[in-house]
């Protein structure tokens, strides 16, 4: 007798926008039970990212699994977007706008290059101040 084991139940939120999707695609007058319009309505959206068409296809597949239906999905690619990294004047603007007290840290991360958690972890035995060199010694705390 063998032991089957639970697949792990989806997040409320996955479930949501699923659901949506779904009511979405309704909305547009396209019958669910038929693949080829669903392919070819998605395929209409364009002011759909290729991100919400995937999770369109996603959840359709669901759907029909569901109705122990089957259908070759359209393959959509996401577009890889570069993150905001902000000019030098962006963020002296950033440190000027903040408080004194406030601005020493990112002024810190600019002026080292520390991440945050490095700099959290700063003490002030971290310093040397004996000789001339600029740098700073990271110290772990002992749990």
């Amino acid at each position: 007798m063998g032991v089957q084991i639970p697949s792990p139940a989806l997040f409320e939120s996955t479930i949501t926008r699923r659901v949506k999707l779904l009511k979405t695609l309704n909305k547009r007058g396209v019958n669910l039970l038929d693949p080829e319009a669903i392919k070819l309505t998605i395929v209409k959206q364009d002011a759909w990212s290729p991100a919400t068409k995937e999770h369109a296809v996603v959840a359709y597949t669901s759907f029909l699994k569901m109705h122990k239906g089957t259908w070759e999905p359209p393959k959509y690619r996401r577009l890889t977007k570069l993150p905001f990294i902000p000019t030098e004047a962006e963020i002296d603007q950033l440190i000027a706008s903040c408080n004194r007290k406030t601005s020493a840290f990112p002024q810190l991360l600019k002026e080292t290059g520390m991440r945050s958690g490095e700099t959290w972890r700063l003490e002030w035995t971290g310093f040397d101040y004996v000789t001339d060199m600029d740098f700073v010694k990271l110290f772990r705390k002992r749990k």
